[in-house]
């Protein structure tokens, strides 16, 4: 079975996608999911249709999966335009998926710029332990 959905992006980003799902197999289940530029407004010759495969872990309570997985494998690259999305999953329930933009798991504004080595001096206390 396909499910496919019909996305509006405003502004070109690298974009993971999220899903929360329920897998109520002994086995993981394999998939794919497919993001195609819609042809009038193509902006990018290139990246007019993306692939990627989804593993679905069995699970008996609702769970999240990550597309592509973890740091693994390059993310979705999205243009402002149409797009559709085309999952397909066999004997898996899904709840609802997420795009994810770089901004939130690359998350720039919360990294901090380490200039000076970290230091460790003792208590009085933990010196004379020994």
């Amino acid at each position: 079975p396909k499910v496919i959905l019909t996305i509006n992006v405003t502004s070109p980003d690298l974009f993971r996608v999220v899903f929360r799902y329920v897998n109520r197999g002994v086995d993981s289940v394999y998939g794919k999911v497919s993001l195609i530029e819609e042809k009038k407004f193509n902006a990018c010759a290139n990246c007019s249709e993306q692939i990627k495969q989804i593993v679905f872990p069995p699970s008996k309570e609702p769970s999240f999966v990550t597309v592509p997985h973890g740091s693994f494998g390059e993310p979705f690259v999205l243009n402002p335009n149409t797009w559709s999305v085309v999952i397909e999953a066999e004997d898996v329930l899904l709840d609802y998926l997420v795009l994810l933009p770089s901004a939130y798991y690359e998350a720039p504004i919360l990294q901090v710029k380490v200039t000076e080595a970290c230091t460790y001096s003792p208590s009085p206390e933990q010196s004379n332990q020994k």
